[in-house]
């Protein structure tokens, strides 16, 4: 599609069934793809369960979507096919409506969210659970990163919902940034605090002020260290 109108793309797929299989079943093949393109048509029938990002999604929507969809491929193709066709995408939507449910219930602390999220991971079959997304992953992480801050947890309790999220090595790896991350937050801190202090010096012209910054910023970081620290002394700056 794209390349060539559907027409064509449709007779091609017909061509190369009836070349490759036995005259029984091209037959079945051909009624197989008659469902297929009557069941894909009758899609745009289906109310979208609509929103511009996942916290605006209307779950209750998604789910009637979904069972829509569903009930839509039993109207065109035998059950046998759609199972063949969906039953995989039929596991991973579940699995992605469930946890932005977990995700979005207040009533449930991080550390209650951690565990239902490394419930419903591991429900799926294992080859399925490696393909979930490192990123589906990561953000569930940050999101709970940030309620657990909220909540004024312990790091044990961080470590926790860390590890039955990504596991011990990529909590690990985690916490070696953030002891990195928080190593630099204090180089930075005292490096503000000096700044501020050499551009108060009002026994040097602006020029020499701002010239002493550059040299000492330059000692302090490196320049890949330097955008981030700038970045930081605007942000100093429009807060005075």
């Amino acid at each position: 599609m794209g390349e060539e109108d559907l027409a064509t793309v449709v007779a091609r797929l017909r061509a190369y069934l009836a070349s490759q299989l036995p005259a029984a079943a091209a037959d079945q093949a051909s009624h197989i793809l008659d469902g297929y393109l009557a069941w894909r048509d009758n899609l745009s029938t289906i109310p979208q369960a609509g929103g511009v990002s996942a916290d605006q999604l209307d779950l209750n929507a998604v789910r009637a979507q979904q069972q829509a969809v569903a009930d839509s491929c039993q109207q065109y193709m035998d059950g046998t096919v759609c199972q063949a066709f969906f039953a995989r995408q039929t596991v991973r939507d579940d699995y992605a409506i469930n946890r932005l449910a977990v995700l979005r219930d207040d009533s449930l602390s991080a550390d209650q969210k951690a565990r239902r999220i490394a419930a419903l991971t591991a429900s799926l079959p294992a080859s399925m659970q490696e393909e979930i997304s490192e990123v589906t992953r990561y953000q569930a992480l940050r999101d709970l990163t940030a309620q657990s801050r909220e909540e004024g947890q312990d790091d044990a309790a961080l470590h926790q919902i860390r590890e039955q999220l990504v596991g011990p090595q990529a909590t690990s790896r985690l916490e070696t940034l953030d002891a990195k991350r928080q190593q630099f937050n204090q180089r930075v801190d005292q490096w503000l605090t000096q700044r501020a202090a050499l551009l108060a010096n009002t026994d040097l012209s602006e020029a020499d002020r701002d010239a002493q910054v550059a040299a000492l910023r330059q000692q302090q970081f490196t320049a890949q260290e330097a955008i981030r620290v700038k970045a930081r002394e605007r942000i100093a700056d429009q807060q005075h």
